[in-house]
């Protein structure tokens, strides 16, 4: 049994760790970054025009810099948003509208105070009623608007894994049940955004395969591209990892090119 435990416990030199993330181009709220184990990295080098290791890397794990655009994509952020800039124009209506009343009452019973007959003491009932009416409809919107601004975008029961496009009972997850008209069948908006990828921890061994086969339109068949690819011998990794230093502080991490394999064989 110990064996056993000692045998699990050894890590994998090429285990290493790389992530993603997505940003909307309209709210620029950038979503928790998705990471996914990894015993390799393979780059393409077709696509790419330049012959340095650096570049594939790169292209591939630049983050934001070398961020792929993509459409169509769901985002809960810009609804919530789009909801609150709703409700807060609304609020200012309300308020507008219980100001200009307030007004009004307080314009007639100046002018009635100034009538003979003491008409100045009689109670205006409809003008109350609206003023509670409108106070009432304040202060709902005051709490869908804290419900709404409490809500986090990126929470799990927010996902659309069905990809339906309707989205969760926010009232029931939020446990809000105070009539929240604005969260029940929210949805979320699509939207062009841009997804970068990044390494989350790189291996202690890093081992890159440059994919040089790619479909060729021309040929209508698979080819191999032959170009030469200039490499360091102390490659600094450092500026393609989500986190730019380590668990010990560590600005740069480098990684010694120990050995470098290349297959001859032509297509």
């Amino acid at each position: 049994d110990d064996s056993i435990t000692s045998f699990d416990s050894i890590q994998n030199p090429f285990d290493g760790w790389s992530g993603s993330t997505i940003k909307c181009s309209i709210c620029h709220h950038v979503r928790p970054i998705r990471s996914t184990p990894f015993l390799g990295l393979s780059l393409p080098v077709a696509t790419i025009q330049s012959t340095f290791l650096q570049d594939f890397l790169a292209a591939e794990y630049g983050g934001f810099q070398q961020a792929e655009q993509v459409s169509d994509v769901q985002c809960m952020s810009c609804a919530i948003l789009k909801k609150i800039n709703e409700l807060e124009e609304e609020n200012l209506l309300v308020t507008s509208a219980i100001s200009s009343v307030q007004r009004r009452k307080r314009g007639r019973h100046a002018q009635q105070q100034c009538n003979a007959g003491g008409v100045g003491d009689e109670k205006d009932d409809t003008n109350d009623d609206t003023i509670v009416g409108l106070l009432k409809e304040s202060q709902q919107i005051d709490k869908e608007l804290a419900a709404l601004k409490a809500i986090d975008p990126d929470t799990d029961e927010n996902d659309d894994d069905d990809n339906t496009g309707e989205s969760n009972d926010l009232c029931d997850y939020y446990n809000i049940h105070d009539n929240c008209r604005s969260l029940n069948g929210m949805s979320p908006l699509r939207c062009n955004a841009y997804k970068a990828s990044f390494l989350i921890r790189p291996p202690k061994v890093l081992c890159i395969h440059l994919q040089r086969r790619h479909y060729d339109m021309a040929c209508d068949r698979m080819v191999k591209v032959m170009k030469y690819v200039d490499f360091p011998e102390v490659l600094d990794v450092s500026s393609y990892c989500a986190f730019r230093t380590n668990s010990f502080g560590q600005k740069n991490m480098n990684v010694s090119i120990n050995d470098v394999n290349e297959n001859l064989k032509k297509l």
